[in-house]
């Protein structure tokens, strides 16, 4: 992908999509496969894994990605923001229901994937584990990110339940004939689920060209992550990468 630096994103006008560059961070996949359905052009700009982006933060007020900047709007840093911006600008098609119940069981299950405490934020902290990231001093990746004792003792456990969670809502759902986390159709958590399930089973390589340290990672898994890790939780992470993305995936 061809990035933009902060300088010429600052000088650029429309959608501004500031992402981690060079790998597949879930929560940066999420937010251009968001804007990506919606055929919202974006402008990619380039945020560097766990690098000090002082210039990011002096344009937007965070170091980190993804980062959604739109004219006329401030930064839009979380999924959620994110989602609403995309479905501002693009009302069709939709990613969330349009009756209430469907889109707060949406929305509901896009927390329990993307949200803090949820199935990517868990994930991450045994990451950072089993990769040494983090110690005493990591005091920033203790503020970000929650690298703490106590939550990455956790984090493993947390992670499985999440698992469980989402396997039961589509083993009910592919029972009732329906390929989706909700209702009849694709909404916003079967592209969040996509994005992220790579942090627990990295696509094949003509898909993605992930980087070496990265997928071995992503496919080192603590017992109670892979047991709780469903099959067909896979085979829709598939059906949606076939059907509603477009592959290979650039990053």
């Amino acid at each position: 992908m061809d990035y933009l630096t902060i300088d010429q994103a600052r000088e650029a006008d429309g959608l501004r999509l500031v992402l981690t560059a060079g790998v597949p961070g879930p929560w940066s996949e999420s937010a251009k496969q968001v804007f990506a359905y919606k055929r919202i052009a974006f402008l990619p700009v380039a945020q560097q894994l766990f690098g000090e982006n002082a210039e990011l933060r002096d344009w937007v007020g965070v170091r980190n990605a993804p980062v959604a900047v739109y004219p006329g709007e401030s930064p839009k840093t979380g999924w959620r923001e994110i989602l609403a911006l995309a479905e501002q600008l693009a009302p069709q098609p939709a990613l969330l229901p349009a009756d209430a119940e469907g889109r707060a069981d949406a929305l509901a299950l896009s927390d329990a994937i993307c949200g803090r405490d949820g199935f990517g934020w868990n994930r991450r902290l045994t990451l950072f584990v089993a990769s040494g990231v983090g110690g005493a001093d990591a005091s920033d990746l203790h503020r970000s990110y929650g690298l703490e004792a106590e939550a990455a003792a956790r984090a493993p456990a947390r992670t499985a339940a999440i698992l469980r969670q989402l396997a039961e809502r589509l083993h009910r759902q592919y029972a009732a004939g329906r390929r989706a986390f909700v209702g009849d159709g694709i909404t916003a958590c079967d592209l969040y689920w996509a994005c992220f399930s790579l942090m627990v089973r990295p696509v094949r390589r003509d898909w993605a060209e992930i980087p070496d340290f990265v997928h071995d990672l992503y496919a080192r898994l603590p017992p109670e992550i892979a047991d709780a890790l469903d099959d067909l939780l896979i085979e829709h992470r598939d059906h949606v990468f076939e059907t509603y993305v477009r592959l290979p995936l650039d990053f």
